[in-house]
């Protein structure tokens, strides 16, 4: 149950990543959105091993 859990929240995750990504592409400000991002990601890896 939990692996399945994992299993989708990381698909929706990458997901949202390529999403954002393709949005940063016609926005002038794309780097700081994926800088962002990768904050955020290594914050929710970080939550989730402490959890």
């Amino acid at each position: 149950m939990l692996t399945a859990l994992s299993c989708q929240l990381t698909t929706k995750r990458n997901f949202d990543t390529i999403s954002a990504a393709h949005a940063a592409e016609n926005n002038q400000n794309g780097l700081n959105t994926l800088w962002f991002l990768f904050v955020l990601e290594d914050s929710a890896q970080n939550q989730a091993h402490s959890a």
